[in-house]
């Protein structure tokens, strides 16, 4: 097949006039056959598509500065394409590319309506140019090599991953992020980020390539999961964005463990949440990640192996819904650490029933602590613990810090304050710091043995741990 080059002139994409078969030679050999490479270059004109194109060789537009208008039309490249120039795009656009696709530097960003969807293999490289509309949705893999900027990203078949050199390469995407089938392999951060105000749907990651960090509900963005979504570390409802979910999908953090093949190194892992919004309930989010057989509900902190802890640093807002810190089975421990920040919250449970240990920890800080209850889930958990630190507690129900036979959990305080409910069991041996009761607490037995009435709290405000 023959080479085919756009003319100074440029033109009508049909048109025999609009190509030469080298630059300059004016001989109108166009359009392009299937198969021809096609080159647009920086002596070319002005193209307009006015029908679609053969399935092209390549499209190669390094040094291009004028305009292809696509109109509602389709470029079918069976090979690689690199894009240069202004393009311009009507509903309807679509550039399919089966090779390696490259938005080459320096260049305008591509237009929201250009559907670009990658087919076959190849590599996927966009040189900090924003825009387009992405689908993979055919069996083959690409590969990202630097961080991609999309108004859309949507795979279906196929494999997305990040370049192997690398635990992955992010992308800010300014529309729907959704991935309803296919194999994702891209760990590098995601941010849900809009151009304007709107309502943009989110299914992405997956159990055992989580992405790296996932920030929804950015300023003026309400991000909608419509599967469910994993990730190593998420920022939720930041500035004046919502997060909200459609049915019964969840948000899942996945921390990964020393024994998995992605990323060893990752020790732990971050929250960090501002308010959440209204519409994300007690219903219908979990920060989890559980084997088949685990049917807890509500937001679970889990360990895989190890030790493993969830830092937040911000503030997070879970509603009336109870947190579940525990590790799997096989000596593994999780750990909430509040890191200062504020945590609203219902119940809190520390580590699970079962014949082996699956700890619970939790570092209350020194942040605002407002929250249902604690409870400690059986007695073969022997590295569950709890850190008062100087956290204010607000508590309206039952403080129960002891999960009896031989595995008491180990308890710290700094100078920690509780306000409020029933401070039931809690061993502090060895302790010297006080640990403040104040009059609304109903009772305490802090060395497991007595109950010191509410008359004793309403009079001292604060005791001794003995």
């Amino acid at each position: 097949m023959a080479d085919q080059f756009l003319a100074a002139a440029g033109g009508n994409w049909t048109a025999a006039t609009t190509w030469e078969s080298s630059t300059g030679a004016s001989d109108d050999t166009g359009p392009p056959l299937g198969g021809e490479n096609t080159f647009l270059q920086v002596t070319s004109g002005n193209c307009t598509l006015d029908g679609n194109s053969n399935a092209l060789g390549g499209l190669f537009m390094d040094g291009y500065e004028q305009t292809l208008a696509f109109g509602a039309n389709t470029i079918d490249v069976d090979g690689d394409c690199d894009l240069a120039g202004t393009i311009t795009a009507s509903a309807g656009a679509a550039l399919e590319v089966t090779g390696y696709f490259t938005k080459l530097p320096g260049e305008p960003d591509l237009p929201a309506a250009l559907d670009i969807e990658l087919n076959g293999t190849g590599f996927v490289e966009t040189n900090n140019i924003g825009g387009g509309t992405v689908t993979v949705n055919t069996a083959g893999t690409h590969t990202q090599l630097d961080k991609a900027l999309w108004d859309a990203f949507t795979l279906t078949l196929g494999t997305y991953r990040g370049r192997s050199s690398s635990p992955g390469w992010g992308m800010d995407v300014a529309g729907d992020i959704i991935r309803t089938g296919g194999t994702w392999m891209n760990s590098g951060d995601v941010q849900q980020v809009a151009g304007g105000t709107g309502t943009y749907n989110v299914s992405l990651g997956d159990v055992d390539t989580p992405i790296e960090h996932l920030l929804l509900g950015s300023t003026g963005v309400k991000s909608t999961l419509t599967g469910n979504t994993y990730a190593k570390s998420v920022t939720i409802g930041a500035g004046t964005g919502s997060v909200a979910v459609d049915g019964a999908f969840s948000l899942r953090l996945r921390v990964p463990g020393a024994s998995d093949t992605f990323n060893q190194t990752a020790a732990s892992g971050a929250v960090e949440c501002n308010t959440i919004g209204a519409e994300l309930t007690s219903a219908n989010i979990s920060i989890i990640y559980l084997n088949a057989s685990e049917t807890i509900s509500g937001i679970v902190i889990y360990s895989r192996s190890g030790t493993r802890t969830v830092t937040m640093t911000g503030e997070w807002d879970a509603g009336s819904k109870g947190l579940h810190i525990m590790g799997s089975a096989g000596v593994a421990v999780a750990k909430l650490d509040c890191a200062g920040q504020a945590l609203t919250c219902g119940a809190i449970t520390l580590g699970a029933s079962g014949a082996t240990d699956r700890s619970g920890q939790i570092d209350f800080g020194e942040g605002i602590i407002d929250m249902a209850s604690l409870a400690v889930g059986g007695d073969a958990n022997a590295d569950t613990a709890i850190a008062f630190a100087s956290a204010y507690i607000k508590l309206s129900g039952t403080f129960n810090g002891n999960q009896g036979g031989t595995n008491p959990p180990t308890n710290t305080n700094t100078k920690g304050v509780v306000v409020g409910g029933v401070v039931t069991e809690l061993d502090l041996t060895g302790e010297t710091a006080l640990l403040h009761l104040w009059p609304s607490s109903g009772g305490a037995n802090l060395t497991n043995v007595t109950e010191l009435s509410p008359l004793l709290h309403q009079i001292l405000g604060e005791v001794y741990a003995t």
